[in-house]
């Protein structure tokens, strides 16, 4: 059974793989993934629907994808600053 430490790196694998620049240039067995999750900001502390205040803040999560170069490629982290769950999820799933 693939854990989840497991399946976050090869999700994280595949997402740098689809960078040009990075693609084939990083070692695969250091890519670490964070998530970083925001919950968001409610109005009239979420009591009221109908109660709209400028500072109002929709949930959101980020991903930190770190990895170490090989060669002369130096170590580096990409942001991915929109994360759909449920998309991610199902890519985690998906990677063989």
């Amino acid at each position: 059974m693939t854990t989840y430490d497991e399946a976050v790196r090869k999700w994280g694998v595949t997402r740098l793989s689809g960078y040009r620049n990075i693609k084939g240039k990083f070692d695969e067995t250091s890519v670490t993934v964070d998530f970083e999750l925001d919950s968001g900001f409610n109005c009239c502390g979420g009591s009221d629907p109908d109660c709209y205040c400028s500072m109002a803040e929709s949930p959101s999560m980020k991903a930190y994808i770190s990895y170490k170069g090989i060669g002369k490629f130096k170590p580096g982290k990409i942001e991915i600053s929109y994360i759909d769950f449920a998309e991610t999820l199902r890519e985690m799933l998906e990677v063989p």
